[in-house]
């Protein structure tokens, strides 16, 4: 343990809470299959090290430890840390982000009172996922001891986000669109028909566009006789029946075993 730890930790008196004036991500609602974003982390602690700088309690040089969740199918192409000095955005470094498991990464380098971490994403195709909510979150802590050996972590910022995200599959089957050489699906439906058996929850409740499930216990359910409600639109966790009629036309050498469909509805 270095003597930074034993500083802050026993006499310093360090309040994180407190001296919070910004943090906060910028990461969009929707993506899709092929699209390129960039996520943004930001965090000023401006206040915090100009007083605890003077105790000689932290040093923020190049000492900024971040861990980086995203939704599955995503790719980090790269990561920036953006210092802010004077209010120009200036010294632009960037960084490694190292993977540690279930969609996560985790990034070392950036340091400073004021700046920003931009995440740049990619979104991949998927034969297993059509349409997905996923989480965007972001946990970021400096190493007081500076170097990363012995990582004496101090969270100084989390944030929690969540994308509605389209897929496009990565493979074709015999009976979908190329599969045989041309455009036509070997399906064809004649009949399409979706019933609701039960109402979900309540659509932009405390202004989120999607809840997890740690947030269903505290939003309303829908009811028919909701006011102003849609009857003949989605709302999150509605409960509905699919019912499809078709015809299937294979070409030679073709044999199918399963026919599945794969929906999702988003509120329009």
């Amino acid at each position: 343990m270095c003597n930074s730890t034993n500083r802050y930790s026993s006499g310093t008196g360090i309040n994180l809470a407190s001296y919070r004036t910004s943090v906060n991500d910028i990461v969009p609602d929707q993506l899709a299959t092929g699209a390129t974003e960039d996520f943004v982390f930001i965090v000023d602690y401006l206040y915090m090290f100009r007083d605890n700088l003077a105790l000689g309690v932290l040093t923020p040089i190049d000492n900024y430890l971040s861990r980086f969740t995203i939704p599955e199918g995503y790719t980090i192409n790269n990561v920036t840390w953006h210092n802010f000095t004077s209010g120009n955005d200036a010294n632009a470094v960037s960084l490694t982000a190292v993977p540690i498991g279930n969609n996560q990464y985790e990034v070392r380098g950036g340091g400073g009172p004021r700046g920003r971490y931009e995440v740049n994403v990619t979104v991949g195709c998927s034969d297993t996922m059509v349409e997905n909510i996923g989480p965007v979150d972001w946990e970021m802590y400096v190493d007081v001891c500076g170097g990363f050996s012995s990582l004496e972590l101090l969270e100084m910022a989390s944030t929690n986000a969540l994308i509605f995200t389209t897929f496009e599959r990565c493979t074709t089957d015999p009976g979908g669109p190329g599969g045989s050489g041309d455009d036509i699906c070997d399906f064809s439906t004649e009949s399409f028909e979706v019933t609701r058996n039960s109402f979900g929850y309540v659509a932009g409740y405390n202004g989120k566009t999607y809840y997890s499930k740690s947030e269903l216990g505290s939003v309303p359910r829908v009811t028919a006789n909701t006011p102003e409600i849609e009857l003949n639109a989605a709302y999150p966790l509605d409960k509905v029946l699919f019912s499809g009629l078709g015809t299937l036309s294979t070409d030679d050498n073709e044999t199918y075993n399963q026919l599945s469909f794969s929906f999702a509805y988003n509120l329009p």
